[in-house]
């Protein structure tokens, strides 16, 4: 059926000496908003895209089933510059935007959705005339966050909720939901949580993965009602890390960042690590918030998180990982590179 849809979109030129006005439902203005806020010059296909992601929420909903939320599309976009690939010549406004410039893509696709669909339009109808032309940026983004680009197309067409296909272990999922936006890190106080709405909406976790294990291990010390502490931030590098590898299009470029978890990983098993944790009775005799302050001693990947955390003989984390039999001051990255390479 898409293929037939395709075809339609090539019949296009019979519209062409038209000035079709393309006029959404209710919620439109504030999608148009959002993907305006998006755009740098002319709205494209991919502005649309997120738009409805973070605007109307039955979109938000089927992409949130394939792990694309808004959070997701905004850091690909970070990354990479997606465009329209060519499209019919054809003259298409938005009611009310006459002088807002599109690209040839957004055009054909007004004009598409016009022609298949009478009255206001819907997100979700223009979604899925976008997604009918392979050509446009919106495929080609849905693609770069990880989504099954036709399993898209067909929940728009049947109107049936897709089928989830999980990635991760149900333990790991909340750390997933707070690197994809779904959750959010919100610290002890007020003070961070303010913090945790500007680092959110300009972080990419993934990117940065000693804030991420540092956030994750806080957050795991908050739950249990206590401090976090050396051996919090172990479970967190090692979470966190499992996390980024099955979401890899969030963590473009940062592979090297996780030599340190790798490393350690390469010669420890998980639960062996996580056991070994449980049965560690001492206190770091050095809090960890004095081991990691924000300033020039910050710890720029895991290699040197993972000395910052046991560099005081009486860490927590030392400890464990000494009594697993790995000691932590060899060098992280000569192991982690042969394990990359492997």
């Amino acid at each position: 059926m898409a293929h037939g849809q395709t075809r339609r979109a090539a019949a296009i030129p019979r519209f062409s000496s038209m000035a079709v006005t393309f006029t959404g439902d209710d919620r439109f203005p504030a999608v148009l908003a959002t993907a305006r806020a998006a755009a740098r010059d002319e709205l494209g296909t991919v502005h649309l895209l997120a738009g409805m992601a973070g605007a109307a929420p039955d979109v938000a909903a089927l992409l949130d089933a394939f792990d694309v939320t808004p959070v997701v599309i905004r850091t690909v976009l970070r990354e990479r510059v997606i465009g329209d690939g060519p499209a019919p010549p054809v003259a298409a406004i938005v009611r009310g935007h006459a002088t807002l410039p599109l690209t040839a893509g957004v055009r054909a696709a007004l004009v598409r959705c016009a022609a298949y669909h009478s009255g206001t339009r819907t997100s979700r109808q223009l979604l899925a005339t976008i997604l009918d032309d392979p050509g446009t940026g919106a495929v080609t983004l849905l693609r770069f966050c990880g989504a099954d680009v036709e399993a898209v197309r067909r929940a728009l067409r049947t109107g049936q909720p897709p089928t989830r296909v999980e990635r991760l272990p149900l333990a790991l999922r909340p750390v997933r939901d707070r690197l994809i936006g779904r959750q959010r890190y919100r610290g002890r106080g007020l003070r961070d949580f303010l913090m945790s709405v500007v680092t959110r909406a300009t972080v990419d976790y993934a990117a940065a993965p000693v804030l991420w294990a540092s956030l994750e291990a806080d957050d795991m010390a908050k739950r249990l009602g206590r401090p976090a502490r050396t051996d919090d931030v172990l479970l967190a590098m090692v979470s966190t890390f499992q996390v980024a590898e099955a979401y890899p299009h969030l963590a473009s470029g940062a592979a090297g960042l996780y030599d340190g978890t790798r490393a350690m990983l390469a010669a420890l098993d998980p639960d062996e690590l996580a056991a070994a944790v449980a049965a560690e009775t001492g206190d770091d005799e050095v809090p960890l918030k004095s081991l990691l302050k924000a300033g020039p001693g910050w710890p720029r990947d895991t290699d040197a998180l993972l000395r910052a955390i046991t560099g005081y003989p009486g860490t927590r984390a030392g400890r464990v990982l000494r009594a697993l039999g790995w000691d932590p001051r060899k060098p992280a990255s000569a192991l982690a590179g042969t394990a990359r390479a492997a």
